[in-house]
Formats: C-alpha cells, sequence, structure tokens
C-alpha cells in the first residue's frame, strides 16, 4: 500500500467521499420512479383504452409534404387555419442536418401491460409515419448522488464560468 493511500485513508471520513446511493423506494416518499412518472407526466384525463394511468406516450408525426400528397384536404385545413397548421408542426433533422417541417397527428398513452401491444402496433403503420415513444424511467434504474467534494467542484466551476457575451 503506498503512502498516498494511507494519506487518503486518514483525511475525511469515508462516507464523505463516496457517492450515495439512495434506494429507489425512498426517495419518493415510498413511491418508485415509475409510480411517481404515472402521476405526475401526463394530463389530468390521461387514460390507456383499458382505463388505467398511463406509463408510455406515443406521438405520431407526418413529414408536411407527404401529408399534402397523401391527404388532399389538409390542403384546404392550411388555407382554412395556418395558425392551427403551424401549431402542430414541429420539426426534425435529417440526416444531412436540415430541419425537415413534420405535423404532430396523434398521441396515445398506454399503461404498462398494454404497451408491448401498443409498440407491435405502431410498427405497423405506415412507411411515412414517424412514432415517438416515450417510455418514462426504468424500474430498475438507481438514483445516485455525487460526493460533497464533487458538487462543490461543480458548483465552483459553475460560479466562476464567464459570461457570455451578447
Amino acid at each position: 500500500m503506498s503512502t498516498g493511500a494511507k494519506t487518503l485513508r486518514t483525511q475525511g471520513n469515508r462516507s464523505e467521499r463516496r457517492a450515495r446511493t439512495i434506494h429507489r423506494d425512498k426517495i419518493f416518499g415510498g413511491q418508485t420512479a415509475e409510480e411517481v412518472h404515472q402521476q405526475y407526466a401526463f394530463p389530468v384525463g390521461a387514460k390507456c383504452k383499458c382505463g388505467r394511468r398511463p406509463m408510455t406516450t406515443f406521438r405520431t408525426f407526418i413529414e408536411l409534404s407527404e401529408l399534402r400528397k397523401q391527404d388532399p384536404h389538409f390542403q384546404m385545413l392550411e388555407r382554412l387555419d395556418p395558425a392551427g397548421v403551424h401549431a402542430m408542426t414541429v420539426f426534425f433533422k435529417d440526416s444531412a442536418g436540415a430541419p425537415v417541417p413534420y405535423v404532430k397527428m396523434n398521441t396515445v398513452y398506454a399503461c404498462k401491460d398494454c404497451t408491448p401491444m401498443a409498440e407491435r402496433l405502431a410498427a405497423q403503420g405506415p412507411s411515412w409515419y414517424v412514432c415517438e415513444i416515450d417510455r418514462g424511467p426504468g424500474p430498475e434504474r438507481l438514483v445516485s448522488m455525487a460526493s460533497p467534494e464533487a458538487t462543490a467542484a461543480v458548483e465552483d466551476a459553475v460560479a466562476n464560468m464567464p459570461a457570455k457575451e451578447n
């Protein structure tokens, strides 16, 4: 054992140097991260088709140019309500990095038990649809807090950052 290791051991309490791990059942007052996600991440009236609180969100998007080809009534909607169409438009980057406009078509919620079936159904959709799946936190993820020294070092670094010039 080197003298550096002995010096390190004698400096402070060992539990102060290590990151503290909080058990997932104790972090949210006895609730798991999944239960907290179900309680706060969804709108008040959001339900799965089976009637339970959702765990997963499925959002469907269609490229704007493809939607104009597939649905001739959409052009009429664009003329009648351009602000509404603009509110539904989201930009995703293509393979070259250029922004491409997509229109948000639908949002569907699924509970933990119905999620596998909903994923299979989402995969069977047309090729011009893009489905974004938000599964929320996993049940096995633990929350770890940094040691006090690491936290202090990060706070000092942030406090000493130069201000951005406009």
